[in-house]
């Protein structure tokens, strides 16, 4: 969920930013593409990283990433650094997609498997959504920046459950542990 909510929070700041920097709405154009350029260098170079590190530190590394991008925006003062941090984001977001995966393919039994990665990958709309809901509560009161650190401690929360609840891939502990 928290991977939707940090891709799609800029399209609800969008107009807001075009009003506070006075910009042309089509120079958020490229804006929008970072996250995913981020997105797809985050499952392709990072996410591979977890079979080194494991799929619950990658996890953790990947909320930090998200979070610190996603309170950064929040102080950006042009274009240019918007791009920096999407693409910043993204590269946690997708490692984030790819890590969380994986981990539900491994917990589950084969015979569910499908259902149990559809239902976790289905989390990224329905932040999305939530996204939306909260960003037209926020934006007009608060403005776009608060709406970014909404997000970010959104995204961060729950570092200290994983980190104390969620175990270490299987695959992973057996793969990376010593013979006996």
């Amino acid at each position: 969920m928290l991977d939707g909510l940090d891709v799609v929070v800029i399209s609800f700041a969008a107009p807001a930013i075009v009003d506070e920097w006075t910009i042309m709405p089509q120079a958020l154009g490229i804006v929008f593409s970072a996250a995913l350029v981020g997105m797809t260098l985050g499952a392709m170079f990072l996410a591979p990283l977890a079979d080194v590190i494991g799929r619950r530190n990658m996890i953790m590394i990947c909320i930090v990433i998200m979070a610190s991008g996603v309170f950064l925006t929040a102080f950006a003062q042009n274009v240019m650094q918007l791009i920096v941090l999407r693409v910043f984001s993204g590269i946690g977001i997708g490692a984030m997609l790819a890590s969380v995966a994986t981990v539900a393919a491994e917990f589950s039994p084969d015979r569910y498997k499908n259902f149990i990665v559809s239902t976790v990958l289905a989390g990224y709309p329905i932040g999305a959504t939530l996204a939306g809901l909260v960003a037209a509560q926020v934006i007009p009161e608060l403005g776009w920046r608060v709406m970014f650190i909404i997000s970010a401690v959104a995204t961060i929360a729950p570092l200290p459950v994983i980190a104390f609840l969620m175990p270490e891939s299987i695959s992973f502990l057996t793969d990376k542990q010593p013979s006996g």
